[in-house]
């Protein structure tokens, strides 16, 4: 996943769910991060029942992360994943993906 923020400028940086995250507790999370980083976050929370996923992003920054799911951020991102759009944008790049494997395997056969 690519991520861009204004206060980066130009620049983005990149997460990996696939290969650091790690999916813990709440207490496990705020035990990597420092006190008043901890305090913060506490205050923002409004309910115990939370997802945290912590890693490290990717280069050229390599900041380590707390990522905290509540319920209705969950739902909230259910919520949009299953929307016709999404769907289409899916299925559009699957479309062109598979063009580009034929595509591919042709230029291949002709080399």
């Amino acid at each position: 996943m690519r991520m861009w923020s204004r206060g980066l400028g130009r620049s983005n940086i990149g997460l990996r769910f696939d290969e650091n995250a790690v999916v813990m507790t709440l207490k496990e999370a705020i035990v990597t991060m420092p006190d008043d980083a901890q305090k913060l976050l506490l205050d923002e929370i409004h309910t115990g029942r939370v997802i945290a996923v912590s890693g490290k992003m990717l280069p050229p920054v390599g900041w380590e992360y707390v990522i905290v799911f509540e319920l209705k951020d969950i739902f909230s991102i259910a919520c949009k994943m299953i929307r016709p759009k999404i769907w289409q944008l899916f299925f559009g790049s699957i479309k062109m993906f598979k063009k580009d494997i034929v595509k591919n395997q042709t230029l291949k056969s002709v080399i």
